[in-house]
């Protein structure tokens, strides 16, 4: 706009034209109004461009898997997860983990977890944490007695029977409920005839064990 003259050229004199792409950054153009008397103003402007995007992670997902026979861990050959932007390669600034984890690659009964943080260069961060789930499926083992024999002589009508409660061993730590379920029992007098003795032991992962013989 000027005062004595309508005719206003504009000329841009540094910095790219309009409809132009902007890269990430400061970009100042500057634009020089002349009148027809010579007469001229330069007019300033500043154009900010901003990344304000997190990065993109690229998941790897949550993994379910058993431990493996006798043993109270899984191997898996972990993949570590990864992140894309929009502007730069974004770097992982921070990794933490909780669970059983051994070298990225045995991983104990339970969730396994890896915590991600990764930052560009503007700033952004982004959050992510995957889990490997290791589950116990596996019932205590049992040292089971074999089949007992007793006899009763002369005119008794019943015998006295002892045996040893039976054991199991676990895959995972050593604790397990043990329970008597039917039968005559480890210890007592007991009429002719027989019975199958029945034990269960059950695990902390509620996987059950069972043990029969006959008496």
């Amino acid at each position: 706009f000027d005062y004595c003259d309508p005719y206003v050229t504009v000329t841009r004199i540094s910095g790219p034209p309009s409809g132009s792409f902007f890269p990430l950054g400061t970009h100042t153009i500057v634009h020089r109004l002349r009148d027809d008397f010579g007469n001229t103003t330069d007019v300033t402007t500043t154009i900010y461009v901003e990344d304000n995007s997190r990065p993109v992670v690229n998941q790897n997902f949550n993994i379910n898997i058993n431990a493996e026979p006798g043993s109270c861990s899984a191997h898996w050959n972990y993949l570590m997860a990864t992140a894309t932007d929009n502007c730069t390669q974004p770097v992982i600034t921070s990794i933490g983990r909780s669970g059983l984890i051994t070298g990225d690659t045995l991983f104990g009964v339970g969730v396994n977890r890896y915590f991600y943080e990764f930052k560009d260069s503007s700033g952004n961060t982004a959050y992510y944490n995957s889990t490997i789930t290791v589950t116990d499926n596996q019932p205590p083992v049992f040292n089971c007695p074999a089949d007992q024999t007793y006899y009763i002589t002369g005119s008794d009508t019943s015998a006295f029977i002892f045996y040893n409660t039976p054991t199991a061993t676990e895959n995972c730590g050593t604790y397990y409920d043990l329970d008597f379920v039917s039968g005559f029992g480890p210890v007592g007098w007991h009429p002719l005839g027989y019975s199958t003795e029945v034990w269960n032991a059950t695990d902390q992962a509620g996987n059950v064990g069972t043990c029969s013989f006959n008496v």
